[in-house]
């Protein structure tokens, strides 16, 4: 029964987050996946295209496309792996991390409001708990 329960919260809020991602989305800012990516560079450092994949859960081939796209828009640096001339590692760069930082404040600052006006401190004292039990979750689905 938690499972069902927990599957249906953190999907609606997941698609809340969504929806709040998409309203804060200026014309030349990444997309959801284009996001993600940055993030798990930002998080994790330096990867292959292969590493980020997996980390994501989507195929190579769509990270390779979102990594090209992102470089042309000079929000990552890519480079050759001096021990394996065929994979490509990928860096967020200096410009991806202050657009990174925009973003997630203006969404930070969205989400703190709601959880000021709807959540007694108590109940975000469980959240902040909460977090970090979700996060691990997500790691091993």
């Amino acid at each position: 029964m938690v499972a069902a329960e927990l599957r249906l919260a953190v999907g609606r809020l997941s698609r809340q987050l969504r929806r709040l991602y998409a309203e804060a989305r200026g014309s030349d800012e990444p997309t959801f996946l284009e996001l993600a990516i940055l993030q798990r560079l930002e998080r994790v450092g330096a990867s292959a295209v292969s590493e980020l994949a997996r980390g994501e859960r989507v195929t190579t081939q769509a990270v390779s496309a979102v990594v090209a796209g992102l470089h042309r828009r000079g929000l990552v640096d890519t480079s050759t792996d001096p021990g394996d001339r065929r994979r490509t590692v990928v860096t967020v760069n200096a410009r991806a991390r202050s657009l990174l930082t925009q973003r997630e404040q203006r969404i930070t600052e969205r989400l703190e409001a709601v959880l000021a006006a709807t959540c007694s401190p108590a109940e975000r004292r469980l959240l902040a708990q909460a977090a970090a039990v979700l996060d691990r979750v997500a790691d091993a689905l």
